[in-house]
């Protein structure tokens, strides 16, 4: 039998004030999530740099590189993955076009029902496949249009780096003494798991992106930077998101010849495989600790509920949610 206490009615109010910021301030709640991610990431660089110039100067140099440096690989997807995203946004439609589908039928002799079938699958898949775009990016688009939300990014940053255990023992101020150090604890082995999901998640992503680009590249296929990119945001959200890409590269790769679509093919079958069978257990597995299952399952609940921005929260939000079970529910059999 539960017993309810002050920790779970605390954690609890934490909860739905959470949910209510992402409901009600989808905005305000992406820059909160970004900010938290960065100071997650940029941390173990401040804390090893702080013994020497303290929290404060250390807390402002990582920023300051950090910043320079992101701001260096925004000029660069600018002046080059962004141009071959318009060509290939502009040359995608010869791809679909019905007289280059009609000639690949003919290539692969099937009988005229299923032909017709196959036309009619292909303009639903590509109606399908232009609305869910539309759906994922416009929501994204639409909270990161706040040019004064984003300038906070920074700042909050900043203070997360600076004063980061001056805000967690404020927030748990409130809690009584005994219990101030089980959450203190509990925090701690959060930001433990959610620091090596991301670091896992961003070498992963960028082994996916360059593995992407030399493949088709070597291959002498067109705009190699746009599946690179594609690839890399992709691994964001887990299984989907890198089937996605595969399926449209391989789709494409289709409308040229069939032994070019099984070398698509076997690359991304090849590449996944690397990925969550070499570097996701090692970088992720480890530390997240996750059954494929309730990733899935993750997936499609806070996908229905967040669209896009929730499928790629789906992953620490389980992990937090497994580490709260693990430290609270043992709590039942004391007495």
């Amino acid at each position: 039998m539960i017993r309810w206490n002050w920790t779970y009615g605390y954690l609890a109010l934490l909860t739905v004030a959470i949910t209510l910021v992402f409901w009600l301030a989808t905005k305000l709640a992406i820059v909160l999530f970004i900010a938290f991610l960065l100071t997650l990431l940029l941390r173990p660089l401040v804390e090893k740099l702080k013994r020497r110039i303290g929290s404060s100067w250390a807390s402002i140099l990582i920023l300051v590189l950090f910043l320079g440096a992101f701001l260096l690989f925004s000029c660069w997807i600018v002046r080059s993955i962004l141009p071959s995203f318009a060509q290939f946004a502009t040359k995608l439609p010869h791809y679909i076009n019905p007289v280059e589908i009609d000639a690949l039928m003919e290539r692969l002799n099937l009988p005229p029902e299923l032909t017709e079938y196959v036309n009619g699958g292909v303009n639903e898949v590509a109606g399908f496949a232009l609305e869910g775009l539309k759906n994922a990016i416009y929501p994204l688009l639409h909270a990161m249009s706040g040019v004064v939300e984003l300038i906070g990014v920074p700042f909050i940053v900043f203070y997360f780096l600076k004063d980061g255990e001056k805000l967690r023992a404020g927030l748990f101020s409130f809690a009584p003494e005994y219990e101030q150090v089980r959450l203190t604890k509990v925090c701690a082995e959060i930001a433990r798991v959610l620091s090596a999901y991301i670091r896992g998640q961003l070498s992963v992503c960028l082994f996916s992106g360059i593995a992407g680009f030399i493949f088709f590249t070597i291959m002498g296929q067109p705009f190699p930077a746009v599946f690179a990119a594609l690839g890399t945001f992709a691994e964001f959200v887990p299984v989907v998101g890198p089937v996605a890409v595969a399926f449209l590269a391989t789709s494409l790769g289709l409308v040229h010849s069939t032994a070019i679509a099984l070398k698509v093919v076997v690359f991304y079958v090849v590449m996944l495989k690397i990925n969550h069978n070499i570097i996701s257990p090692k970088l992720i597995g480890r530390a997240v600790n996750l059954h494929p299952v309730v990733v899935m399952i993750g997936l499609l609940f806070f996908g229905h509920l967040f669209g896009v921005l929730g499928m790629v929260m789906a992953v620490p939000i389980l992990a937090v949610i497994r580490v709260l079970i693990m430290e609270f529910i043992p709590v039942q059999g004391e007495k």
